[in-house]
């Protein structure tokens, strides 16, 4: 025993911590019984630091565990909400249908008279998807109508992004205008390496514009809120 606390002095003094002292020797020391063993011993200069740094890491390893485990419960809560809310999709038909879609241009279309004409534009692949198809099936559309423009960042591959927006749109590459660059973000570096840059589609057809745009807006008068109000009771 006494090699073993003239040790753990020595490596006490070489600016160990009691964690390594122990790992190193091979034996599970309490902390108290080390403590007393080593409390005479003045660790080097560098000791606050190396701490220091500990204290940090270890900050971070328990947040990086923190977001993991906070992750999962999320997870949990949105299969939850998912399996709650599963049977609502059967209820949509027609109305409710162009009452979403209507609803969704209210919020991100283009409005008349700053634009003339369907203007809708997303980074988010399913409000496109969801636009685009509620469109279609609402309506009589005529696909020549259709035009599509991508707007993206200047280090983001303007093809490659114009070729995924037309898998989404299903709108071809003979009503597809050539994609804009921000120019503002040259020589920025895109952080979020899941961003597929803003699709913008758009339909040529004032008076279905004028429509979705009065629908969505009427939605929110006194006299649409209290009839829903008694219609949902």
């Amino acid at each position: 025993m006494p090699g073993v606390i003239f040790a753990a002095k020595e490596l006490r003094s070489q600016g160990y911590t009691y964690k390594e002292i122990c790992s190193y020797l091979g034996e599970k020391i309490p902390k108290s019984t080390l403590n007393g063993w080593v409390r005479s011993i003045v660790p080097p200069p560098f000791y606050k630091e190396k701490i220091a740094n500990l204290v940090h890491s270890n900050i971070k390893h328990v947040h990086k565990l923190a977001l993991i485990k906070n992750k999962e419960l999320l997870d949990k809560r949105l299969d939850a909400i998912r399996i709650k809310n599963s049977s609502l999709i059967q209820h949509v038909d027609r109305a409710v249908a162009i009452l979403i879609l209507s609803t969704l241009y209210w919020c991100e279309g283009a409005k008349y008279p700053s634009h003339n004409g369907i203007r809708f534009g997303s980074s988010d692949p399913e409000m496109i998807r969801l636009f685009i198809t509620l469109l279609r099936c609402c309506y009589a559309i005529d696909e020549n109508k259709f035009r599509l423009t991508i707007q993206c960042r200047a280090d983001q591959n303007a093809k490659e992004l114009t070729i995924f927006w037309q898998e989404i749109t299903k709108i071809p590459p003979t009503k597809t205008y050539k994609a804009q660059i921000d120019k503002r973000s040259v020589g920025i570096p895109t952080q979020k390496l899941s961003y597929k840059g803003v699709c913008v589609i758009e339909y040529l057809d004032s008076n279905l514009q004028y429509e979705l745009q009065f629908l969505g807006r009427s939605l929110g008068s006194i006299e649409s809120i209290s009839i829903m109000k008694n219609q949902i009771k």
